[in-house]
């Protein structure tokens, strides 16, 4: 019995560390490729609708617009979606890019309460035509809160069998500022990106 009680209580233990761990916001993976800029976001959307269709969100400014809260699932898709596209800015070389959707959930349950824990993923696309990329800025509309975010640009290598290559990295300069309204967060990375 004391065994038992024993391994119960080391499996809490390691279960809550487990949990500790867990990244409790949402996140952004950027990547850039030649000629584009893919932005991965797994997002709340419980606690993004319910932030979105508070009145005094929007009154402190955290939210551009109330959404309305009689919408059904289709219009609430349609309503983040344009937020979204319309409150997320990207430049590359400081030469502002054009954002649309490349992946969207088409019906996402976020009738749950805000405390919920689960994250969809929203995919967001930009072409540019920069030979060599410098820098990217990037801002996303404050309502989505903070957003953890890993800026990479891939570099493909052949590992030939039997044979070793090698990949160096460089160090990333990173620069946040404030923006004016509408409110929106900022974040600013200049080359060299980090290569992955």
């Amino acid at each position: 019995m004391k065994i038992i009680l024993t391994c119960g209580f080391i499996l809490l233990m390691v279960m809550s560390q487990v949990q500790a761990h867990e990244l409790k916001e949402n996140s952004a993976q950027v990547i850039m490729r030649d000629g584009q800029v893919e932005i991965r976001l797994m997002v709340n959307m419980a606690r993004w609708q319910s932030l979105l269709q508070s009145d005094q969100a929007w009154l402190m400014g955290d939210s551009i617009q109330v959404m309305p809260k009689h919408l059904n699932d289709k219009q609430k898709s349609l309503f983040l979606s344009e937020l979204i596209t319309q409150n997320s800015q990207v430049s590359v070389n400081d030469v502002p890019v054009k954002m649309g959707i490349l992946y969207f959930p088409d019906s996402i349950d976020i009738n749950n309460d805000h405390h919920s824990n689960e994250y969809n993923e929203i995919v967001l696309t930009a072409q540019h035509k920069q030979g060599h990329v410098n820098n990217i800025s990037l801002s996303l509309p404050k309502s989505l809160g903070n957003v953890h975010s890993r800026f990479v640009q891939p570099r493909y290598r052949l590992i030939k069998a039997g044979n070793q290559t090698q990949v160096s990295f460089k160090h990333t300069f990173i620069k946040e500022h404030k923006m004016p309204s509408p409110p929106i967060n900022n974040i600013t990375i200049h080359q060299p990106i980090s290569d992955i």
